[in-house]
C-alpha cells in the first residue's frame, strides 16, 4: 500500500465525520420531502436535479473516505 504525506490530523477529522454527515444527509432528505409535497407548480422539476446532487454529492464523501482510509495507517476504532 502506498501512503501519502498528509495533514493526519485533517484526514482524521474527515474520517470522523459520518456521524454529522448523516445528520445532514437526513436533513436535506426531509427538506425535499417536504417541497415535493407542497402544492407548487415545478415542484417535481426542481426536485429531481436536487437529489441528484445530493447523490453524487454522497458518492464524493464516501470516495473521499475510502481515500482518507487508504492513506492512513490502519488504527484500532
Amino acid at each position: 500500500m502506498v501512503h501519502f504525506s498528509a495533514n493526519t490530523k485533517l484526514i482524521h477529522a474527515a474520517r470522523n465525520e459520518k456521524l454529522e454527515i448523516s445528520n445532514l444527509m437526513d436533513s436535506v432528505v426531509l427538506h425535499e420531502a417536504q417541497r415535493l409535497a407542497a402544492d407548487e407548480p415545478g415542484r417535481l422539476a426542481a426536485y429531481t436535479p436536487v437529489v441528484d446532487i445530493i447523490e453524487k454529492l454522497k458518492s464524493i464523501y464516501y470516495f473521499a473516505k475510502r481515500i482518507a482510509k487508504k492513506t492512513t495507517p490502519d488504527e484500532t476504532d
